[in-house]
């Protein structure tokens, strides 16, 4: 898997070619929210006081999971650094800019 693929679920969301059908936010004020989308992927976005920070992981409908913080932070870079347009954070995924 690439980086280019993940990048390109990200973009699918703000351009709305995929939509995020459930969210499901942390159990307190920080931690990671889950969105998922319509085709069953999660984005697992991590959420400081309700403000999107980084992605945290990609899990695909197959459950095969990509995680971006950690020891393979390097190769993931791109995909960790992705932060969307305000509107999409706000309107889209529902957090703070």
């Amino acid at each position: 898997m690439n980086t280019r693929f993940i990048l390109d679920i990200l973009h699918a969301v703000e351009i709305g070619a995929r939509w995020v059908v459930k969210r499901d936010p942390p159990e307190s004020t920080w931690g990671n929210v889950k969105f998922t989308l319509d085709d069953g992927t999660i984005l697992v976005v991590f959420g400081d006081e309700g403000v999107w920070d980084y992605v945290d992981s990609v899990i695909l409908a197959d459950g095969t999971t990509y995680q971006f913080w950690g020891d393979d932070m390097e190769r993931w870079s791109d995909v960790h650094s992705y932060r969307p347009p305000k509107s999409v954070i706000e309107d889209i995924y529902e957090m703070e800019a």
